[in-house]
C-alpha cells in the first residue's frame, strides 16, 4: 500500500493534469494484474493447480510507468531523499533475490511481466 500512496498519487495527478485523463491509476492497474494472468496462463497452461490473481501484479505495473515517467524525482522514505530508479531497481533486485533463494508460491514471473507491461505502457504514452 506505500507503494501505491507514493508512487500512484504521482501517476494521477500526471495523468489528471498533463494529459486530462483522470483514473488512470487504477486502469494501469488492472492492465498489470491482467497482464501478467495472461501471461501465466500461457506458460503454465499445463499446472491445472496454478492459480493467480493479486493486487501486486498491478502495483509492479505502476511502477515500471513511475520508473519511465518520474526517474529523477526524489521521494523521501522517512528522511532520506531516494530518487525512483533507485527505489524501483532496488525492489526489483530484492524480488529476483528472493526468488533465487526461497521456493515459495510467490508469482515473481507475474510481478516481473506486470513491471514491463508498465514500462511499455509509459514509453507509449511518453
Amino acid at each position: 500500500m506505500a507503494i501505491l500512496y507514493f508512487f500512484g498519487i504521482e501517476i494521477e495527478v500526471f495523468f489528471n493534469i498533463k494529459m486530462g485523463m483522470p483514473i488512470c491509476m487504477i486502469m494501469i492497474f488492472f492492465f498489470g494484474v491482467g497482464s501478467a494472468s495472461i501471461a501465466n496462463l500461457i506458460l503454465r497452461k499445463s499446472n491445472l493447480e496454478f492459480s493467480l490473481l493479486g493486487a501486486s501484479n498491478g502495483v509492479f505495473a505502476i511502477l515500471g510507468v513511475s520508473l519511465i515517467l518520474f526517474a529523477n524525482q526524489p521521494i523521501k522514505f522517512f528522511p532520506i531523499p531516494f530518487s525512483n530508479t533507485a527505489i524501483i531497481f532496488g525492489l526489483i533486485l530484492l524480488m529476483l533475490f528472493n526468488h533465487q533463494t526461497k521456493k515459495d508460491n510467490i508469482d515473481y514471473f507475474g510481478h516481473l511481466t506486470s513491471f514491463i507491461s508498465g514500462l511499455l505502457i509509459a514509453l507509449i504514452i511518453r
